[in-house]
Parts: structure tokens; C-alpha cells; sequence
């Protein structure tokens, strides 16, 4: 069963394998009772969210095998998922963001990009770290995505404003007096692509004085923007990716003026009914007469 789940081990599925291994590995289903489940759910320290997601994981991999295979395994996962949790929605002002970056400086370049491009794409950062220059077209401001490269396996694209090209202009300059056959856009001096930035962020986060945020917020504080900025939520799903639009729906109450004014347009539709129902009724009565 975990071999099926290592077969990609740079996805979600794979990653999830990594973390379930030393609980379940070398078990046989039926030894995987409810004491072994809440052995790992005492002994694995992660969030409620992040155990849901490995479980999922585990129990679409006992579902494919008994669909593909024609096993017959009982799911131990049905009915001992952790307990559903409010989404985490943390974003940072436009001055955090500010003071956030000038806790990067100059010293660290590819993070103050990786940074801007995050907080102006909305990008998250697996497609970052992994993004390739040629996905990036600069002259038509998109940057194209794969199947392969982002968490719902489609084919999309994200526009790239201003601050965001400048970002990965930075890059381009750095690959052009470094090592200009390198094909990851956030490398180092010897063309070798940067697989973590949460060091450095943790880092600047810490000098910048900002709590509790992580670097998958860069995309929230993205979200949030555009909503307060008055951008539509469908527009807000399309630039995001957003399969589902409920996701989306989370930040709607970052939207104060728009909610407002929702609210006054359905008192004045209430009113134009009440309006057409009472002067039906006088030329009702009018006709009687």
C-alpha cells in the first residue's frame, strides 16, 4: 500500500506516504484498528487539517486498490477522520507586507523576489520554487502552468502585474550574470534550483515582527487584497484557481462596502415589490367600484 503511495514522491500523494510510513508501515490492513489510529493521531504533531489530508490520502489509496485490484480491504479510516477545523485565513496589510520585505533587505535577493512574487500572484509555493523560465512569458505578463505543476492536476495560467514582473526581471537579471543555461527561475550561483525558503522566511517574518504567518498566507494576503480592492470573487477565483468557489467565499467578508451595498439593493428591490403589490391593490379596488 505505501509503495502504491511513494510511486510520486514529490506530490501530495507522495509527501503523505512520507509522514504515514512510520505508523502503518510494514502493517497489515487488518492490524490497523482504532488504537493504531489514535496512536497516530496523538503521536503525529500536526494540525487536525494536515492529519485529515494524510488520512485522505491513505483512504483513496484503499479505495483505488480495492476498485483496480479487486481487493477486498475494510477502510480503517472511515469514521475516525480528525475533526473538521475553520480554515486558517491569515493575510498581512499592505505596511506588514512593506516591513516585511525590508526585513529581507538586499542581502537576500531571491527571497525578497520569491516574496513579491508570492504577494502579487498569489502563487503557491510548490509552483514558485518549481517554476521554469519556460513558463514565463514576460512580453504577454502570464506565466503558464501544467497539469504537473499545480495541486488540482489542470492546465492554468497566472497574470503577472507590475511588482511581479520586476520580480522576476531580478531573477532573469541574476540567471543572465550567473548561470544563464539554468532553467528554474529561483536558483542559486551554480544554476541548482532553491528547494526552501522557509528558513529565510521564518527569518524575516521574526525581524518583521510578524506572528503566526506562513509563507502559504503570501497567497491569502494576495486574496485579501484583490477583495478589498473591489475585484469581483468570481475574477478573485479565476486569478487563484480556485476549483471550488466556496474557497473563494472565505474572503468575502473582506469586501465591507460591496456586502453593504448587496444588503441596500435587495431592501430597495423589497421596496419596488411592496410598491407593485399596493398599487395593485388600488386599482384592484378601483375596479370593483
Amino acid at each position: 500500500m505505501l509503495t502504491y503511495l511513494r510511486a510520486n514522491p514529490d506530490t501530495r500523494r507522495g509527501y503523505a506516504a512520507q509522514a504515514l510510513a512510520p505508523f502503518f508501515g510494514g502493517m497489515m490492513i487488518s492490524q490497523i484498528n482504532a488504537t493504531v489510529m489514535r496512536r497516530y493521531k496523538t503521536k503525529r504533531k500536526v494540525s487536525p487539517g494536515t492529519q485529515a489530508r494524510e488520512l485522505a490520502v491513505f483512504s483513496a489509496a484503499i479505495a483505488w486498490c480495492n476498485k483496480e485490484l479487486d481487493w477486498r480491504l475494510n477502510n480503517p479510516v472511515h469514521g475516525r477522520m480528525p475533526p473538521q477545523t475553520p480554515h486558517r485565513l491569515r493575510w498581512i496589510t499592505n505596511q506588514q507586507a512593506a516591513d516585511l520585505l525590508d526585513a529581507v533587505g538586499v542581502r537576500v535577493p531571491y527571497l525578497r523576489d520569491f516574496i513579491t512574487l508570492g504577494l502579487n500572484t498569489g502563487m503557491r509555493m510548490g509552483e514558485m520554487l518549481k517554476l521554469e523560465w519556460s513558463r514565463v512569458d514576460l512580453n504577454e505578463g502570464v506565466i503558464y502552468l501544467s497539469p504537473k505543476d499545480q495541486k488540482d492536476r489542470r492546465y492554468g495560467s497566472v497574470p503577472i502585474n507590475s511588482q511581479a514582473r520586476e520580480a522576476l526581471l531580478s531573477r532573469a537579471r541574476f540567471r543572465a550574470d550567473n548561470c544563464p543555461d539554468a532553467k528554474s527561475v529561483f536558483v542559486r550561483r551554480d544554476g541548482s534550483r532553491i528547494a526552501s525558503v522557509k528558513k529565510g522566511f521564518a527569518a524575516a517574518c521574526k525581524k518583521a515582527g510578524l506572528e503566526n504567518f506562513h509563507i502559504h498566507d503570501l497567497r491569502h494576503t494576495c486574496a485579501a487584497w484583490l477583495v478589498q480592492a473591489g475585484v469581483p470573487l468570481r475574477t478573485v477565483a479565476e486569478i487563484l484557481r480556485h476549483k471550488d468557489i466556496r474557497t473563494t467565499m472565505r474572503y468575502a467578508h473582506l469586501a465591507p462596502d460591496d456586502a453593504r451595498s448587496g444588503v441596500a439593493a435587495l431592501e430597495q428591490a423589497m421596496q419596488r415589490s411592496k410598491n407593485v403589490v399596493t398599487d395593485g391593490k388600488k386599482v384592484a379596488k378601483s375596479v370593483n367600484n
